[in-house]
């Protein structure tokens, strides 16, 4: 038997090398023990004369976004769903942030290596030893990676000004953007690699949205500051944080909305892509949502007519467009369980 070769990841460079050696199979993953030391870590500085050793109100909600995001991709990680009620409550306490508050102006650091640790955990006996490194490897490159950061902002940057270019009288808003100073370099290499392991892994992709949304959540918690610092990747005025965490309202943005449904009608007239009428019961919302039949294995099919036959409440796996709260294009990728209780 072989003998576990330790990597122990201490900053973000090494965890994109391994992912790229795992990802272009120059390692045995079968035989790798992955620890941490001294990251990942969140930093951010933020000035401003509310700012003195205090956690404000939008500060404390970029935060808990940041905490939920946390959440949704351990939830993914161990019980493939994003659905965060499935979560223990010794769970969500060792995944729980500690913020620390430094002196001065307001300087916020999270050490983040207890959680990477805990994500290690939840993959054993569920995934193999190359899919647990890459999933775990690149969701902390994407939640506190320094490089992930710079490519939402420069992507928001870029998107921002162009929409800006069609309106008038935006001449101050176009300066202010062009404020934005990154402190690092692009990394081509990090973009190629997290290309790789959106290929290998779907629930990647999801997390990398998840993630985008969490740091969109940041920008907006420090729009009232003179200025902020993030990951010591960028410096900006709160004004231009407001600009970058706009997001265009015309947009239709990917989701997924796993949750306790009701089938309220089957429309089977296409045997091969059936519409199924759904009632989510947290709020009674409805929404028709798509079911392929070579997208579900006929256990799943089963689970579903029997829920409709019940009126019996079942937990579903949907992927969606989501705009102003509204869907489209919504797909059944998932039946897990029913539950029969009458508890109206």
């Amino acid at each position: 038997m072989s003998a576990l070769e330790k990597f122990v990841i201490s900053n973000e460079d090494q965890a994109i090398e391994l992912l790229d050696l795992i990802l272009n199979n120059k390692i045995n993953t079968d035989h790798v023990n992955l620890e941490f030391d001294g990251w990942p870590t969140y930093h951010m500085h933020v000035e401003g004369e509310k700012y003195h050793q205090t956690i404000t109100p939008s500060i404390m909600n970029g935060f808990l976004d940041l905490q939920s995001g946390i959440y949704k991709s351990y939830a993914m990680i161990k019980y493939d769903t994003e659905a965060t009620q499935c979560l223990t409550k010794t769970e969500r306490q060792d995944l729980e942030i500690e913020v620390k508050v430094e002196d001065g102006s307001s300087t916020y650091d999270i050490n983040l290596t207890d959680i990477g640790l805990k994500l290690v955990e939840s993959t054993a006996g569920k995934m193999s030893p190359t899919q647990a490194v890459v999933i775990i490897l690149s969701c902390l490159v994407l939640y506190f990676g320094k490089n992930f950061l710079q490519q939402i902002l420069t992507s928001k940057k870029e998107a921002r000004e162009a929409e800006l270019e069609q309106q008038k009288h935006t001449e101050d808003r176009k300066e202010r953007l062009e404020t934005i100073k990154l402190f690092a370099a692009q990394n081509e290499k990090f973009a190629e690699v997290m290309a790789k392991a959106n290929q290998f892994d779907p629930r990647i992709k999801r997390m990398e949205q998840h993630a985008i949304e969490t740091n969109t959540s940041i920008l907006k918690s420090v729009q009232d500051a003179d200025q902020a610092e993030i990951q010591k990747v960028v410096s900006i005025p709160g004004d231009v944080a407001k600009e970058l965490s706009i997001t265009p309202k015309s947009r239709w943005e990917p989701i997924r909305i796993d949750d306790w449904y009701r089938v309220l009608e089957v429309d089977s007239s296409n045997a091969a892509s059936r519409k199924i009428r759904l009632q989510r019961v947290s709020d009674n919302k409805e929404l028709m949502s798509v079911l392929e039949n070579d997208s579900l294995d006929q256990k799943n099919l089963q689970l579903i007519q029997q829920a409709e036959w019940k009126y019996a409440k079942i937990f579903l796996k949907i992927q969606t467009l989501t705009l102003n709260g509204r869907y489209k294009e919504s797909r059944i990728i998932g039946a897990e369980n029913i539950d029969e209780t009458d508890d109206e």
